[in-house]
């Protein structure tokens, strides 16, 4: 019969026997990847507002006036043409137009070359 130990680790009881080495590595690496969560956690405020720094940045560099630099953030979170058209009140074929402007600006094509241009840096 193998012998056991029992171990408390972060309030769960781990019990060792020969694949007592196994459990332990699991248990170091389930505390690692939750270390790494954290510090994401801390971390993904601040990349959210550099990456919105460097998306407003280079709509300037572009001439975007405020409310196409609107249109381009929706059109980044997704939103599709039908979208921003309830969330600003106007038609969906205005919608289209000021977006066939902000491509002629940014030199892009479509919606996917728009965000990679706009939001690179």
């Amino acid at each position: 019969m193998p012998a056991m130990a029992c171990l408390k680790v972060n309030q769960a009881e781990v019990f060792f026997n020969t694949g007592g080495f196994i459990t332990i590595t699991a248990l170091f690496l389930r505390n690692i990847i939750e270390e790494s969560r954290k510090d994401l956690e801390t971390l993904a405020p601040i990349q959210t507002k550099t990456e919105k720094k460097i998306f407003a940045l280079r709509c300037s560099e572009f001439g975007l006036p405020q409310r196409e630099v609107e249109s381009c953030e929706l059109v980044r979170g997704g939103f599709i043409y039908k979208d921003i058209e309830g969330t600003f009140f106007i038609s969906e074929r205005t919608v289209t137009k000021h977006m066939q402007k902000i491509f002629k600006k940014a030199d892009s094509k479509n919606k996917t070359e728009l965000i990679n241009r706009i939001s690179k840096d």
